[in-house]
């Protein structure tokens, strides 16, 4: 040590395959693409890095003739499956230290393939193999990039490839000479792979860390960037015709970061850039006449494009300028956002939202709804228009009419519904009103309970706390929002169509033993349920989610945990083709399971006994929709949380710190609920 600080380094692995069996499916853009990639790292402006601080590993098959502009040509290595696997071992050997970056960018063919027997359809990068097409599946990839995972959590994966049924980037690409070729796709169903044989564990049977709240939250320690959704191409293409070919993606991302300077790509967040880079990735698939595709995030958006220190941040409503002036709102009336609802505008701080109209509320403008569709809206500004800054989100600051929170009190009391009612977001109704959300229960000492028709205690309020009383409610008014979507999402042609179930994973001998293709699609008896049909689970009960899409169409699937105690965890999203099931495990590690863990009950509650048990609600989320993520649903506090975060000290506020498919219409939605009963211990 001898008192020297580590230089982190940048680890960079890039990977480009343009030549693939006898030309057939070969591509143009690719190795253009790492290329491309390695010029900006390492060129001025660079990206705040020193070169020297830089270890880029390349594995690249251009196509004949290809002239290379990379520093590396001499060390490249020939992206085989056997290479690439191994350049991803060595990320997770002792060459990456908990201080590095690493970044992953993969440009090449990406496939989707059923294995026989199952109706689990799996991902797959397709390396470079001069005799026959052959497949690095999702189950290898997730266990290599766990591996990295546990040197570092400043881990970026961006892969520029189609994740659909076969092994092309897009359909109809333009050779850069301006020779249009077109490519077949064939969808295939292939043997499973074996992981033993690459030297890799399974991922089955991991330790997991206690947690506060029922389910941990799927927050993968890394971030996947990837071009196009699981059944969509990658486009790739020359634009204009007379400059070299890249991928769309590639070629919009290089677009984006061209325009800053060093210290702004070095600083640069996914989030801050995302509208930016949709919207010059749709503009050249136009360009190209390819159809669109929906570039998509997994992980927190927050992270930066480049690694480093990041931080948490309220996610928001996607706000975007309209060429006619006007705005555009990434949430509809599914979501609450209606004609006149009133929605704050800000920019990528502060990160989290401040109580609506306190001091440090400062949006940059508001905006008022005047059309709202099912998943997005269009509003005008309130008040002079104004320039959006970029990473622009906004937030609800006053619903529509009939869209405010509905609060009961019990008993009925003047003075408190007139201080309640000073808030945008809560109307008092009558303490009989059989539409009222939530309640507010009066304690014989003073203070108050929150409490909903499942959970008659979600936070304990004390007397004199106000304004914590209205912050809780508040809350509240988010965490009901997807409460109200499942009841709007109920277009017939789709209706009922998605089912979840939760499969036992507590036989932890069976668990061990089963191979990670089995583990893909585990043959698992389904967890205990009650007299009433509903899942009822003890403490520490370990499950895995199984959702299949019984529809005629392809469904963009998200599923989330809405607690007991208020907190919205965002579990994963899936495209589910007709008929086609997703297993779902936690931070999507092969047999890791979920495990049920109690809220934190409110204290000093008094003449209510407590329940018996809790309930969660499993609630999954269906759309034709491509380009929708609900990300923005998700709540990382309680109710109870916000409450004690909102008490009054001394007159201060005292905030802790956050802790074969059919064509399908425009756009479908449905919703469906799995409740589980977690029992509580006496």
């Amino acid at each position: 040590m001898n008192g020297k600080s580590v230089v982190p380094t940048y680890h960079v692995l890039l990977i480009g395959i343009d030549r693939y069996p006898d030309n057939c499916n070969s591509l143009w853009g690719c190795v253009n693409d790492i290329d491309a990639i390695e010029r900006l790292l390492l060129e001025s402006p660079g990206i705040s890095i020193p070169a020297n601080q830089i270890r880029i590993t390349r594995l690249a098959a251009p196509y004949p003739g290809y002239q290379s502009t990379s520093c590396f040509q001499s060390e490249t290595l020939t992206p085989t499956k056997a290479n690439l696997v191994q350049a991803l071992k060595v990320l997770a050997g002792e060459a990456v230290r908990p201080s590095d970056r690493v970044l992953i960018y993969y440009s090449g063919h990406g496939d989707q393939v059923q294995w026989t027997g199952s109706p689990v359809w799996h991902e797959a990068l397709v390396p470079h193999n001069d005799q026959q097409i052959e497949y690095l599946f999702d189950v290898e990839l997730n266990a290599l990039i766990n591996d990295i995972a546990k040197k570092t959590d400043d881990l970026t994966i961006v892969l520029d490839c189609c994740h659909s049924a076969g092994a092309t980037r897009d359909l109809s690409d333009v050779h850069p000479k301006g020779a249009v070729r077109v490519l077949k796709r064939k969808i295939s169903i292939v043997t499973p792979p074996n992981l033993a044989a690459l030297g890799l564990d399974s991922g089955a049977a991991h330790g997991r860390a206690a947690v506060s709240h029922l389910i941990q939250t799927f927050d993968p320690n890394y971030l996947v960037v990837v071009a196009c959704q699981s059944d969509e191409r990658a486009s790739e293409g020359a634009y204009p015709p007379e400059q070299p070919c890249h991928g769309v993606f590639t070629h919009s991302l290089l677009s984006v970061l061209g325009e800053r300077n060093a210290t702004q790509r070095a600083s640069l967040r996914w989030t801050d850039i995302w509208p930016m880079l949709l919207a010059k990735v749709a503009d050249q698939n136009v360009q190209l006449s390819q159809r669109t595709q929906h570039p998509w995030l997994i992980g927190r958006s927050e992270r930066k494009v480049f690694g480093g220190l990041w931080e948490k941040m309220d996610a928001g409503y996607l706000v975007t300028k309209r060429p006619d002036g006007n705005y555009e709102v990434g949430a509809g009336r599914l979501m609450s956002v209606t004609e006149a609802a009133e929605i704050a505008v800000y920019g990528p701080e502060p990160r989290l939202f401040p109580p609506i109209g306190s001091p440090t509320d400062k949006p940059v403008g508001r905006i008022k709804v005047s059309q709202a569709g099912p998943s997005s809206a269009i509003a005008a500004a309130v008040g002079a228009a104004f320039a959006l800054p970029m990473g622009a989100r906004g937030r609800m600051v006053k619903p529509g009419e009939c869209q405010r929170l509905r609060v009961s009190l019990k008993p009925e009391d003047a003075t408190l519904k007139f201080n309640l009612e000073k808030s945008p977001l809560l109307e008092i109704v009558s303490a009989k009103d059989p539409d009222a959300e939530v309640e507010v229960i009066a304690q014989p000492g003073g203070g108050w309970l929150i409490g909903n028709d499942t959970e008659p205690l979600l936070a304990n309020v004390p007397a004199g706390e106000t304004q914590a009383l209205i912050a809780g409610l508040e809350h509240y008014y988010r965490y009901n929002t997807l409460l109200r979507m499942v009841r709007n999402c109920n277009d017939p042609q789709i209706s009922n169509s998605l089912s979840v179930r939760l499969l036992d994973c507590n036989d932890q001998a069976a668990m061990k033993a089963m191979s990670s293709t089995e583990l893909a699609d585990p043959k698992l008896p389904e967890a205990p349920r009650d007299q009433d049909r509903i899942y009822n689970l003890q403490s520490g009960f370990k499950f895995c989610f199984k959702i299949i899409n019984n529809s005629q169409y392809g469904l963009n699937v998200t599923l989330f945990n809405s607690s007991a105690g208020g907190l919205i965890e965002y579990l994963s999203d899936a495209l589910l083709r007709a008929g086609a099931a997703h297993v779902m495990w936690l931070d999507n590690q092969l047999g890791a399971p979920f495990e049920t863990e109690l809220d934190e009950m409110p204290t000093g509650v008094q003449g209510i006994a407590l329940p018996d048990y809790v309930t969660d609600r499993m609630i999954a989320i269906g759309t034709t929709r491509r380009d929708k993520n609900l990300d923005n649903m998700k709540l990382d506090k309680s109710v109870q949380e916000v409450v004690n975060e909102n008490l009054l000290r001394g007159g201060l506020r005292s905030l802790r710190a956050s802790a074969k498919t059919s064509v399908a219409p425009t756009e479908l939605w449905t919703a469906t609920v799995t409740p589980i009963r977690i029992k509580i211990e006496q």
